[in-house]
């Protein structure tokens, strides 16, 4: 199953395997790191299963040092504009992720 990000674009499927050679070329690093896959509730069902398909890849290599986190209401346009507040959830996280870093 093939689905577009807008009908206007057309030109630009989205692919179901298209993210799976990006797993490919990733090597295991050596270091403790935390990573969020966010991706927007509001965007196509192939982003969703892409982004998820990425994140668990990441947890076979890092021992579980991923997580996705499903940003309800917005699509991938206003999630990045959100970043600036400091209220929206994905930007608490960060800032909660940076915070725990700086500790450690």
């Amino acid at each position: 199953m093939m689905g577009y990000p807008a009908t206007s674009l057309t030109i630009f499927p989205i692919v179901p395997d298209a993210s799976a050679f990006h797993l490919d070329i990733l090597t295991p690093v050596p270091c403790a790191m935390q990573v969020v896959v966010a991706f927007a509730a509001d965007d196509p069902v192939e982003f969703r299963r892409q982004s998820l398909a990425f994140a668990a890849g990441l947890n076979e290599m890092h021992a579980g040092s991923c997580d996705a986190m499903d940003i309800q209401g917005h699509d991938h346009f206003d999630t990045v504009e959100r970043l600036a507040d400091p209220t929206f959830p994905l930007t608490q996280r960060v800032l909660a992720m940076c915070a725990r870093g700086l500790r450690e």
